[in-house]
């Protein structure tokens, strides 16, 4: 089977509008994470929120009214289209070229455009061009003029993004598109910090993965993007510098429980992956995990991963939520931004506000900056509402 590798990546959250930024921050340890002001009567005021600067929204909403004069975009597909920017620029493509490039365009999206919804309760303002999740990806491949493009947005709770590379990947083993872009993107919404709140699921404190005294998420904002490309696609548009092989993703939906997370639900999306990858658990170096700082999340991910592991040393696992927060949909491919970034600078970083580590979670978290330029294989886990769960591999070019 040909490989699939990924030629370029993109991405907006709090912590950086810049993927050499964002990665910088991680790798520092530095967070966003601010009371929220704005939230509904009764539900999460004060409690930590991680959204994006007015600064960086300021740049990001600049560069989309060069070409778009006439209207402002919402916020979603503002942030969506700055990551694709960055994604294909970084993919080394000239959009004057791509009339005959088969392209398919998908998003995993949570709230569609929950400014719009949020605006019009306080307001009742219905000035904004549209709400529906559908007209993102359709608007970002109008925005840069893409011709000869499919599009598809994806709706699967967390693991939406993850999901989206997945159907990418099947299409490109299929020759029905050239070029996948995938990835997701998602704007602060109040009516779901409220939900998570009324969950008892919004952090005081800020999100701690793994950590004892966790007491919830931080909800996050942002847009990740990722181009996928064949191997023998790359070689005849001269590109010779990937980030890593997509190995495989696989996804499974357990429907156990509206909330948490199932082990057996996970594990039959692992077995999958495991299976399509052609690799075993024991082949895996490192584990981008879902990591939410929740009780049920935590405690659920480590048996998965020990379960796996089968009473052998399990793989080094990292989260960013304790720097970033939790993106919704955007999540899995952020995550899979930040593996590619590890893979191509050498450096893991540490899991912010993991310590002390929960001796209920025995699993070997990375607490501190790793350097390590040799590490073959990541997984990254994407576990959403509804037991929709999500499990990508990476591997080394080499």
């Amino acid at each position: 089977m040909e490989r699939v590798f990924v030629s370029g990546v993109g991405a907006v959250s709090p912590i950086g509008i810049d993927c050499n930024s964002i990665y910088e921050n991680l790798i520092h340890n530095r967070n966003l994470f601010k009371p929220e002001k704005r939230a509904f009567k009764n539900h999460g005021y004060g409690k930590l929120s991680s959204q994006i600067s007015d600064d960086d929204k300021e740049t990001i909403r600049q560069y989309v009214s060069q070409r778009e004069q006439e209207i402002l975009l919402p916020q979603a597909t503002q942030y969506g289209i700055y990551a694709t920017k960055m994604a294909l620029e970084d993919a080394g493509f000239n959009l004057e070229e791509m009339d005959n490039v088969r392209i398919t365009l998908i998003l995993g999206n949570n709230e569609s455009e929950s400014e719009v919804f949020d605006t019009y309760l306080a307001t009742k303002d219905e000035s904004f061009p549209f709400y529906a999740s559908y007209k993102i990806p359709e608007t970002i491949a109008k925005f840069f003029g893409l011709k000869n493009v499919r599009t598809l947005c994806i709706h699967n709770t967390c693991a939406s993004s993850n999901l989206a590379m997945e159907i990418g990947l099947n299409l490109l083993r299929l020759d029905q598109c050239d070029l996948a872009i995938v990835g997701g993107t998602d704007c602060f919404s109040q009516k779901v910090h409220a939900g998570f709140d009324s969950l008892l699921s919004i952090s005081k404190h800020g999100c701690k993965p793994f950590s004892q005294g966790r007491d919830g998420i931080t909800i996050a904002e942002g847009s990740s993007m990722l181009i996928l490309e064949r191997e023998s696609f790359a070689k005849d548009r001269g590109f010779t510098t990937p980030y890593c092989e997509v190995v495989a993703v696989s996804s499974s939906n357990d429907a156990k429980s509206l909330t948490a997370p199932d082990v057996d639900g996970i594990l039959l999306a692992y077995k999958k992956v495991l299976r399509e990858g052609n690799i075993t658990f024991g082949d895996i170096d490192y584990i981008m995990s879902h990591g939410t700082g929740t009780n049920l999340n935590d405690s659920t991910e480590a048996t998965v991963i020990n379960v796996l592991a089968n009473g052998e040393k399990n793989p080094g696992v990292c989260s960013i939520k304790g720097s970033v927060g939790h993106m919704m949909a955007v999540a899995g491919s952020f995550a899979s931004v930040i593996i590619c970034m590890i893979f191509r600078k050498g450096i893991i970083p540490g899991s912010s506000q993991c310590l002390p580590k929960d001796k209920d979670c025995a699993i070997d978290v990375i607490s501190e900056t790793k350097v390590d330029m040799k590490g073959n294989i990541w997984s990254n886990h994407s576990f959403g509402f509804g037991g929709n769960n999500s499990i990508s591999l990476f591997r080394r070019v080499i």
